[in-house]
């Protein structure tokens, strides 16, 4: 039977193990043993062997028809009763009557196990026939039984007549023969006696679990190796007699039950626990149970098993188990098939799917299809490679939302090499996402017009110019500056600007493709890089394209502006291989373009090295005349226009360089407000001019005040009260003496600042004259509110009055305003008698220009007014 057994398990074990690779009936139709397979929920027959058709006598195909409960003849009742009874019998058959299709029943063993044929759980059992055996058995105990009664009746028939003759003959024999039988058995009961007790003394002496005995006195009477052991760290001496519950004096509440059950002489178990001197607790498991000795005296036998490493992997569970619950990383652990066993609270928070939701599913819930497939067989290859996983993953939550985790995934593996789970640990990177992605985009895109930004611009430069140089194909830049910018910017405020420069990135990027990179460096500066061969070849039909729209109008809130754009061209490898000399020559055509006339676009030429090479030493020796002060003042007069009293002079820069000799403002200025060095030459021009004015005060009679223009940038520095103040303590000015000369556009953006510093001055007793009046963006409401006391009318509309063109109405009607807001008038730029007549009629107050004076060097204007001094001092003495 157990053959037959071992023959069926083997059997079994060999087909699940081939299955893979061999077909499943090659093994199971040839079996030696009637088998059938038998779906384990609704008992139909599956399939059966060769050896179950012969054995049954139904075709294959019947078999198929018909279920185990048309076989078997036990009722579902009985059934059970014989798996139980197998069961509490430790039998690994059961025993059924079976049905062949002749209608004769047979008595069966049957042996089940499931097993997976083609994905489908099946019960696969196989059928020994034992009906000859139960026969041959029955036979036997009839025989027996027939024999033991025949024995029975002899045994009377010999004692019925021989009972007198052998009664005291067989009665002493019987009583020898017992008492030698109950003299070898005692012997031998004593023998196995002492066995057994020498055996048992060897398992007890020799188990790993400690075990004594207490006398009825509470001491120790017996003690194995295991039970010294376990306690040598307690007791220093021997432990024999020594009171067993001392062992526990430590042990609290436990001890005194333990302690209260052996007086009462009942049984006790429970964990004790001490203190050592180590960094864990010993806690032992303890069986004590009385036993009565032959004196009736009560002692105890003491089981004790060390549980203290049990104990500490029960609190190393909780633990982990509480960080698993309550980690702020999201954990989920995986089979090897990738179905979900387990996740933590931080899992819910963090996708929104509850652990109902997720159990026995797998991750691809999560999945946002930002991802293909390639970047998860990746993933996988590297968990089976090095058994372990870690990288930025895009997922969705259970609300559709997208979010950015860092996942990390460890593999962890049987002893035999083989993934059993996947344990991954995963945290919310979203926002940390999205703050580097900000962080990204501002440091390499423009905040106003969102395009790249210089950063991003000179790394995408250099890389195309690498991939130009791997595939010798050309490369374009265009370096764009807008001309006409900044007067946009002074007239209509920083905020139209703004705006303007958002339009013009439209434009601009509207006229490339989306392969181009357009740029804005900085200020009203633009680039872009052209990669494409045939781009390239048709750059000039793009520039053109580039400039007509950038020249159309803007409206900018109700204003129309214009502007105009002139663009340099630099081409790798023709003009240079390397981002710093492309952009460099690119630059240099760009000025070239704006001395050309603007509105136009320049090729680079190597003559342009020779330009920029200039512009480079020009901006050299700028700094370094504004660090050795090499600016001198000239002085313009501005005369009364009615009678002719100079009244005060404008003060002009000059530079006067070693080798160029002066240099009149217009050819350094803009490139001071460009290198940020206007402050320093507004400051020391508006020093030179008061020390000068003040000298003047001190020498002569009718000394006229000064006149210092201040650029925007410059009046805008938020102590630029405190430093003129310095100034005029420092050289003894009187302020009534000073005019500073402002532009409208630091009127057009209604600053509080400006107005605060304006007032400020006025409050002192400075004066303060708008010039240029009329250029640009002339408003009445800021006349009136900011407090400006002379009104500047522009040389270009000075130049337009002569004897063939007679027409002043917009001097006139500058005249009337200014009279109307109590203001002076002053006309600059007047050169002849006819224009100072046509301005005296129209009631201009003073005049500035060559009619009376070119500007003047320190000492011809020391000349000029001396010349003056003399003509009044004689013009006095005459009417006196």
């Amino acid at each position: 039977m157990f053959k037959t057994f071992l023959v069926a398990v083997l059997f079994l074990i060999s087909i699940q193990s081939l299955a893979s690779d061999t077909t499943f009936d090659e093994f199971f139709r040839p079996y030696s043993l009637p088998t059938l397979l038998i779906s384990p929920d609704d008992g139909k027959i599956v399939d059966a062997n060769d050896a179950a058709i012969v054995f049954y006598g139904y075709s294959r195909k019947e078999f198929q028809n018909i279920s185990i409960q048309d076989v078997n003849l036990l009722s579902a009742e009985q059934v059970a009763t014989e798996r139980q009874a197998a069961k509490l019998e430790n039998r690994n058959y059961f025993i059924f009557r079976h049905k062949m299709a002749d209608g004769s029943i047979k008595t069966v063993q049957v042996y089940s196990s499931p097993i997976i044929v083609k994905n489908r759980k099946l019960l696969f059992s196989t059928i020994r026939d034992i009906s000859s055996q139960r026969q041959l058995e029955q036979e036997l105990w009839h025989y027996q039984d027939n024999l033991e009664t025949m024995v029975d009746k002899q045994i009377e028939v010999i004692r019925a007549q021989n009972k007198k003759q052998f009664f005291y003959l067989f009665l002493g024999i019987t009583l020898l023969i017992i008492c030698v039988t109950v003299l070898l058995y005692l012997l031998s009961r004593k023998k196995s006696a002492e066995n057994r007790i020498k055996t048992l003394s060897q398992i007890v002496e020799q188990s790993p679990i400690a075990i004594a005995t207490i006398d009825d006195k509470g001491r120790i009477s017996y003690g194995n190796s295991q039970f010294e052991e376990q306690y040598s760290e307690r007791c220093q001496q021997s432990i024999i007699n020594q009171p067993f519950i001392d062992l526990y004096a430590d042990s609290g509440d436990n001890a005194d039950e333990l302690a209260f059950s052996m007086r009462g002489g009942i049984s006790w178990q429970g964990e004790l626990g001490s203190e050592l001197d180590t960094i864990f607790e010993r806690w032992e498991m303890l069986n004590v149970f009385p036993l009565s000795n032959a004196a009736n005296k009560t002692e105890y036998v003491v089981i004790s098993r060390d549980v203290s490493l049990l104990k500490e992997n029960e609190k190393q569970l909780r633990l982990a188990s509480t960080v698993f619950h309550t980690a702020t990383e999201a954990v989920m652990i995986c089979n090897n098939k990738q179905e979900i066993l387990a996740i933590n609270q931080a899992f819910t928070e963090i996708t929104g799917f509850s652990e109902q939701e997720t159990i026995g599913k797998t991750p691809t819930i999560l999945r946002s299809g930002h991802h293909d497939q390639g970047f998860y067989n990746s993933m996988i290859r590297e968990l089976k490679r090095n058994g372990s996983w870690q990288g930025e993953v895009s997922n969705r939550r259970k609300s559709g939302e997208l979010y950015y985790e860092w996942l990390a995934i460890t593999a962890l593996c049987n002893p035999q090499g083989e993934i059993e789970a996947y344990v991954g640990l995963f945290s919310d990177i979203t926002k940390r996402k999205k703050a580097e992605d900000k962080i990204y985009h501002q440091a390499n895109y423009d905040a106003l017009t969102g395009l790249a930004n210089r950063n991003m611009f000179s790394d995408r430069l250099v890389h195309a110019l690498d991939v130009a140089s791997h595939n010798q194909s050309k490369l374009a830049l265009l370096f764009i500056d807008l001309d006409g910018f900044k007067q946009v910017n002074d007239n209509l405020g920083h905020s139209q600007g703004d705006i303007l420069l958002q339009q013009v990135s439209e434009r601009i990027t509207a006229c490339v493709t989306s392969s181009n990179m357009v740029s804005r460096l900085g200020g009203d500066e633009f680039a872009i890089i052209f990669t494409e061969p045939a781009e390239v070849d048709t750059v000039e039909d793009i520039t053109n394209d580039i400039i007509q729209e950038i020249a159309r109008p803007y409206d900018l809130n109700g204003h129309k502006a214009y502007i105009t754009a002139s663009i340099g061209i630099a081409v790798c490898p023709d003009d240079g291989d390397n981002a710093e000399e492309l952009l460099t020559k690119a630059d240099s055509a760009m000025y070239k373009a704006k001395a050309n006339g603007r509105n136009k676009f320049q090729f680079f030429t190597k003559e342009m090295d020779e330009e920029a090479q200039n512009r480079r030493t020009l901006m050299g020796e700028l700094r370094e005349a504004v660090h050795n002060e090499d600016f001198e003042v000239w002085f313009q007069p501005i005369h009364h226009c009615q009678s002719t009293q100079l009244e005060y002079t404008e003060a002009l820069v000059r530079w006067r360089h070693p080798i160029k000799g002066i240099i009149a403002p217009i050819h350094f200025i803009p490139l001071a407000e460009e290198m940020g060095l206007i402050n320093a030459i507004g400051h020391q021009v508006l020093k030179q001019a008061c020390r000068t004015a003040a000298d003047w005060q001190s020498t002569l009679a009718y000394a006229p005040g000064v006149a210092v223009n201040v650029s925007s940038l410059q009046f805008q520095q938020p102590n630029f009260v405190e430093q003129v103040t310095d100034v005029l303590r420092e050289t003894g000015l009187a302020p009534n003496k000073l005019i500073l000369e402002i532009t409208e556009s630091l009127l057009i953006a209604d600053d509080e600042q400006v107005f605060s510093q304006l007032t400020e001055l006025r409050r002192l007793g400075i004066n303060i004259s708008l010039d240029d009046f009329g250029t640009g963006y002339s408003s009445l409401s800021y006349l009136k509110r900011f407090p400006v006391n002379k009104l500047k009318i522009d040389r270009s509309f000075v130049k337009d009055i002569e004897p063939h063109n007679t027409d002043t109405r917009l001097i006139n009607a500058i005249v009337s305003m200014a009279k109307s807001l109590q203001m002076e008038v002053v006309a600059e730029g007047v050169e002849t008698d006819f224009q100072l007549r046509q301005l005296h009629y129209l009631g201009c107050d003073l005049v500035q220009g060559y009619v009376y004076s070119k500007p003047l060097s320190p000492p011809a204007i020391s000349d000029y007014l001396q010349s003056l001094q003399t003509v009044n001092a004689a013009a006095q003495q005459k009417d006196s």
